[in-house]
This record gives structure tokens, sequence and C-alpha cells, in this order.
């Protein structure tokens, strides 16, 4: 199939948690598949199969984005480390661009899958991690 100026419309498949085509990033960074990416969207499917494995604080410049739990759970927090949501299969969060977050698996008992759907609204090298003296380009 293919859309009105010719593009091809694209399916995509995860393939559970310990499925190939994974990315791995280490224990603590999980494991990421890839679903769908173009020059307006990314979506992802992330893999974290130790309790507290996550993200580092962090937000994006030209990034809206949401996560939306398909197992296990995830805790979001804030800069100042407040959790802002404790999430459960089937609930997601809406992260806004400029927003500091990071979030963390938090059951021991499954491992954390979520989905991330992001929008890029200008350049795709939009990620800056927060560290003590602010922000900085990754």
């Amino acid at each position: 199939m293919t859309n009105e100026v010719g593009t091809a419309v694209p399916t995509f498949k995860y393939p559970g948690p310990n499925g190939e085509g994974g990315r791995d990033r280490g224990p603590e960074r999980g494991r990421s598949y890839p679903m769908v990416t173009n020059d307006i969207c990314v979506s992802t499917v992330q893999v974290f199969d130790q309790k507290g494995g996550g993200t580092n604080l962090h937000y994006h410049k030209n990034e809206d984005g949401y996560w939306l739990v398909l197992g296990g759970r995830a805790k979001f927090y804030n800069a100042d480390g407040e959790t802002v949501a404790d999430l459960g299969k089937h609930e997601g969060i809406f992260v806004p661009r400029f927003t500091r977050y990071r979030f963390e698996s938090s059951d021991d008992r499954e491992p954390l899958e979520i989905l991330r759907v992001s929008h890029h609204s200008e350049a795709k090298d939009d990620h800056a991690a927060v560290g003590e003296e602010g922000a900085k380009e990754d």
C-alpha cells in the first residue's frame, strides 16, 4: 500500500521481550526494538529486565512523545526526583518537549516493556542529558 504521494505505508511487529532484532544497550539501559522511524516520527519498544533499569534524567528540545506500558511497571520522575507517574500495563504518559524526566522499571516480577512514540518538530538530534552543570548535548 502507498499513500497519495507514493510513499509506502510500512507494517511492523514487536517480537516480544526476548525476541530477535533488539539493540542491547546493557543491563541498566535494556534493549530497544525499532518499530517505525522517519523524518518526523520515531517509535520503539524498550525492554528492561531488571528492576531499576531505565533512563537517565534528560529532556528533548524538539520532541513531544508518549510512553505506553505494554508489560511490567514504570515509574517516571521529574527533575526534583519526585514520582510523577507510577504506571502499569496499558497506562501511559505524555512528555512535552523541554520536560526533564527519567523513568525506571519498578517491578521485580516481570520485565518492563514500554512503547515510545515521539514526534520531531525540527532537528532529530535533540536529546540533552542533564548533569550537575545543567544540560549538555550528548
